[in-house]
């Protein structure tokens, strides 16, 4: 009996060394293919989308000073900017790990999304496992989550550097351990615990998803414990101490971090939430369709095909599968959909679509639970050996397909011409960027768009010139809300003052193209703006010198230096 047991033992080790294992050789296939995407991306394309803000944020973080200003080490300033980063700071504080020019790399962040998408394939694999009882369907299934169309894409997928996906595997991480309890109340609370502390470290790679997690966690913890009030001699306590389990395992890891930035969150998101409160079919017809453009038709189709499969093959014990857990795994899948599409209604963000792929998941490949006991089939076995042998040339295919594609190899006329405009523009600006190193970088700024970050990032890959860009001027009436007032005359006699104080050099969209407006100014208001500042540096050459323009997709921009900076 003995040896029967410790055989056992000896072939679960194995099983769980092997998922470990395996894991990590997809987690290193799958970044290696994110570092892949970025070298080629941005050696032609031009730079674009909310990715370089995030960039250049991580960049100024991670040269975070002292309380006294003192110049310190590079990872002492790194964790001085976790203080300063309400959104992701573990990210930030990851990055005191890694070499010194980790954050100014295009592929600096993979490091910490790596662990990221290790934590969340090991945890899919553990929670296959304990539902279907098979190390080969729990080693084959997860590899479904490598088939979505734009996981690799460089703007928004795992290649970016938007925190939304990293984050979106602790959350899945999360709520995969929510359902690896098993058969006891020790295994059920030791589970739910493990996912309050994902659900926490979720919470630091993103601040919303406490907010998310609880939404869809909390109430699949309060159903595990009615399950086990109902199975296990009606104690009112289970009731309550599975969801308090789930909060502590929350407030240990992320607790401080939630009091700290809670009320600065909610004044922020009161006033910049543009994207949030459209209605329904708005939120559909936009984040929605995104939804559905970032999975792909390979992605859904194998789903549903794994999905056809597990039922056809384990119909015989859906009678037998718990009617808590069935209740648990639909809301799993419903509720972050609800709350994106419901409540928010969030309007084109395709990274808030990301939460929803956890619990789509779970459903997908394991959409029920039998009883303790009940054998794979030898039908089963079978068919997670197909699995196993199909779907890494699936991924395989759809990545290297993708990878290869003219549209990703080779931008289109328009973006060629975007990809000059900006190399002229960082060239215009670097030649008036002194090349002496400096403790304190020329500042930069400009009056459309995100160019400022845009520059900053050029002119140091390009040119290695160091420049700050400051953000002075905003890009959307909510944000000048926040930075000045939100009121056109009196945010006028404000910012030529804030300019002249702060900023070096300015970019200035001089004479815009009217077809090209959407693309350079997000509203009437920042557009009035951008136009009385244009004649307030061309009318005070005294304090602002010409020093060049340079024509491109959006008009002529002119670029000008502030005379009274030392620079």
């Amino acid at each position: 009996m003995k040896k029967e047991v410790d055989m056992i033992k000896n072939v679960a080790t194995g099983g769980w060394l092997a998922m470990i294992l395996w894991a990590g050789l997809i987690t290193y296939l799958l970044v290696n293919a994110a570092v892949f995407a970025n070298l080629v991306y941005y050696e032609k394309w031009p730079l674009q989308g909310d990715t370089l803000s995030y960039w250049t944020r991580d960049i100024a973080l991670s040269k975070t000073s002292g309380p006294n200003q003192e110049v310190s080490s590079y990872r002492i300033q790194a964790l001085q900017g976790v203080k300063l980063n309400g959104k992701d700071p573990v990210r930030t504080a990851f990055f005191a790990l890694l070499p010194a020019d980790a954050p100014s790399s295009i592929n600096g962040h993979l490091y910490f999304s790596a662990i990221t998408a290790f934590l969340f394939l090991f945890m899919l694999m553990i929670v296959l496992l304990r539902r279907t009882g098979s190390f080969l369907y729990a080693m084959a299934a997860p590899l479904v989550t490598l088939l979505p169309s734009g996981l690799f894409n460089p703007i928004y997928g795992l290649p970016s550097k938007l925190p939304d996906l990293p984050a979106s595997f602790l959350f899945g991480a999360a709520l995969f351990a929510i359902f690896s309890g098993k058969n006891s109340r020790k295994s059920e609370l030791n589970w739910i615990f493990i996912a309050g502390l994902l659900l926490g470290l979720a919470t630091l790679a993103r601040y919303q998803l406490w907010i998310y997690g609880l939404f869809v966690l909390g109430p699949i913890a309060f159903l595990c414990g009615v399950r086990r009030y109902f199975t296990d001699g009606r104690h009112v306590s289970d009731i309550v101490i599975y969801p308090a389990v789930l909060v502590a395992g929350l407030g240990i890891i992320a607790g401080y971090f939630i009091l700290t930035w809670t009320q600065q969150m909610l004044a922020f998101y009161s006033i910049a939430g543009y994207a949030l409160n459209a209605t329904i079919a708005t939120s559909l017809k936009t984040t929605g369709v995104q939804l559905l453009d970032y999975l792909g038709m390979t992605a859904v189709l194998a789903g549903v095909l794994v999905l056809t499969g597990f039922i056809s093959i384990r119909h015989g014990i859906l009678s037998k599968a718990n009617g808590w857990d069935a209740l648990a795994i639909l809301w799993a899948l419903i509720a972050y959909p609800f709350l994106l599409f419901g409540i928010m209604r969030v309007e084109s963000i395709v990274e808030q679509t990301y939460y929803v792929v956890p619990g789509l998941m779970i459903f997908l490949l394991a959409p029920f639970n039998g009883e303790k006991g009940n054998k794979n089939s030898t039908e089963f076995k079978i068919f997670s050996f197909c699995l196993i042998l199909i779907l890494p040339l699936a991924a395989i295919g759809k990545t290297y397909g993708y990878l290869n594609s003219e549209n990703f190899i080779y931008p289109r006329e328009g973006d060629v011409k975007v990809a000059k405009f900006q190399h002229d523009l960082a060239e215009l600006v670097a030649v008036n960027i002194p090349q002496a190193k400096s403790a304190q970088p020329i500042t930069i700024d400009s009056n459309f768009f995100y160019y400022a970050r845009m520059m900053e990032l050029l002119v140091k890959s390009k040119f290695n010139r160091d420049s700050k860009s400051l953000m002075i001027f905003q890009i959307r009436q909510s944000q000048w809300k926040l930075s000045f007032t939100g009121e056109e005359e009196t945010d006028k006699s404000r910012i030529m003052k804030a300019l002249a104080e702060k900023v070096g050099i300015f970019m200035a969209l001089t004479k815009p193209l009217g077809d090209a407006k959407m693309n350079t100014f997000v509203d009437d208001y920042t557009e009035h703006l951008a136009e009385y500042v244009n004649l307030e540096l061309a009318a005070n050459p005294a304090v602002w010198e010409k020093k060049g323009a340079v024509t491109g997709p959006y008009g002529e921009v002119t670029v000008y230096k502030n005379r009274t900076q030392g620079h």
